[in-house]
């Protein structure tokens, strides 16, 4: 696999950066999703222009499952609680 560039490395894996130069001189920063459809084509999801926002979106996608709830003793042992 070959290496990341450069202006992309402070990026997460699978989270594109795309600079388009706009008529007027400005740059339009966008970020995408390198992500794979149900028939494992590339398919790249719009994130939005903000990079926090972004990310946020980003984690969003790449959670694959929901994380196991957090657990007491009590709950496992069957303990009851004394009234």
């Amino acid at each position: 696999m070959r290496p990341k560039k450069p202006a992309n490395r402070d990026l997460p894996p699978r989270m594109i950066r795309r600079v388009r130069r706009l008529k007027s001189g400005q740059e339009w920063v966008s970020y995408y999703y390198a992500g794979c459809d149900e028939e494992g084509k590339r398919k790249e999801i719009p994130l939005g222009t903000d990079p926090d926002e972004a990310r946020v979106k980003w984690v969003q996608l790449e959670r694959t499952k929901v994380p196991v709830t957090a657990k007491t003793v009590g709950t496992c042992c069957g303990a009851t609680t004394a009234t």
